[in-house]
């Protein structure tokens, strides 16, 4: 069956729950939307959509999930990547910003450290610096320059792309016998939006002609044949969303310079465009002990992983709408975007490593089939 490649784009704010209680009790009177959606979020209502137009009965258990992949973000047509953990950005004194490639350090005779693994090497941070706070998402251009050049002396940090536009809206619950509102029922939604809206009538009426506009849509692979295009409900609250084609060529095919490093490359790095989910939490399960194994999907190949740059883990629950087990699902924890892990080939040729670009390298195959992990693979080199 022929993939297909959607854009989905919230026509409302979106909500998409972080884990936190949303309660009348004094502390959980507001609900705040992560930035982007969980892989299974965006794949249960790809599912959803994809049953309701192929006239899936649902009280029928299913047959085998549709694949989805993704979401990877796109602005004003271009992918962009959560920025890279391994890159830390930083402004010097007079305000110049600079990239600090982050790299394993070189243990000298007799020296050690106490990482929760074995072989591991702590990265070297060769300076005291804050990184930049809002250093969000990088686009596919820069990513690409960071993976071929970013060890390199002088390399320039991309302009910060922000993020997406928040919407707060003050709610109030409403007593239906009288009308009124309900006393301790004022409560407070932080959205994700998609577009800036006054900025699009401008730019839509030539006002806004030098760039300031940004419209933001997710992209995802369906493996389908179904046609999706059309209003959907999407995240909490039953806010709509609407499924449009994609161009072709979106969905980022690895580029030549990347692969042309990998097929001779002793160190490989894989960067997770999406959340990835492990049952070892961090550490995915198919390395062992040692540190060594082998990706989901790439048999002939050992890698040994020396250093990782991890961001702190994001719960993921859900809620299970399977006839008589409905109810919440159990809590578990993603390792985020962006988050790097830096192996060497110590068996095979990381040549086999290019056919698993954008691949999941998640756990479980269910959580794959959800498009958890999806990776980025290139080369890494030592500092210059």
């Amino acid at each position: 069956m022929t993939d297909q490649i959607w854009a989905v784009r919230g026509i409302d704010p979106l909500l998409f729950r972080d884990g936190r209680p949303f309660s009348e009790e004094k502390s959980g009177l507001s609900a705040i939307s992560l930035q982007l959606p969980m892989p299974g979020s965006l794949a249960g209502c790809v599912r959803t959509r994809v049953g309701n137009i192929t006239g899936r009965d649902w009280k029928q258990p299913g047959k085998g999930a549709v694949s989805v992949t993704g979401p990877l973000l796109s602005l004003n047509g271009m992918v962009h990547f959560a920025a890279p953990a391994d890159a830390l950005i930083y402004k010097d004194d007079d305000g110049e910003r600079h990239a600090l490639c982050l790299r394993p350090a070189a243990l000298e005779e007799g020296e050690g450290c106490d990482l929760p693994g074995r072989n591991l090497r702590p990265l070297a941070i060769t300076k005291d610096v804050k990184p930049e706070a809002n250093n969000l998402y990088w686009s596919m251009e820069d990513t690409l320059r960071w993976m071929t050049a970013g060890h390199e002396p002088g390399f320039k940090p991309p302009t910060p792309s922000g993020s997406l536009p928040v919407d707060e809206r003050v709610h109030v619950g409403i007593d239906r016998s009288t009308g009124c509102s309900e006393d301790g029922m004022l409560f407070t939604t932080r959205s994700t939006g998609f577009e800036d809206y006054r900025a699009a009538l401008q730019y839509r009426d030539g006002e806004a002609a030098g760039g300031s506009y940004s419209c933001w849509d997710l992209l995802v692979r369906v493996e389908s044949s179904a046609n999706l295009k059309g209003p959907q409900p999407f995240g909490g609250e039953r806010r709509l969303a609407v499924f449009s084609s994609a161009p072709e060529g979106s969905w980022p095919a690895l580029p030549t310079a990347v692969a042309d490093e990998l097929r001779t490359a002793t160190r490989v790095r894989m960067q997770l465009a999406t959340p990835a989910i492990f049952a070892r939490g961090w550490k995915p399960s198919w390395l062992d002990a040692d540190m060594r194994g082998t990706p989901p999907g790439c048999e002939g190949v050992t890698l040994q992983l020396v250093s990782a740059a991890i961001q702190r883990r994001e719960p993921v629950s859900g809620w299970d709408f399977r006839e008589g087990k409905s109810g919440p699902k159990r809590l578990r924890h993603t390792v985020p975007s962006g988050s790097v892990y830096l192996f060497e080939v110590v068996e095979g040729s990381a040549e086999m490593l290019l056919p698993l670009w954008l691949q999941p390298v998640s756990d479980s195959p269910y959580d794959r089939n959800d498009g958890y992990g999806l990776a980025l693979w290139s080369a890494w080199h030592h500092i210059k």
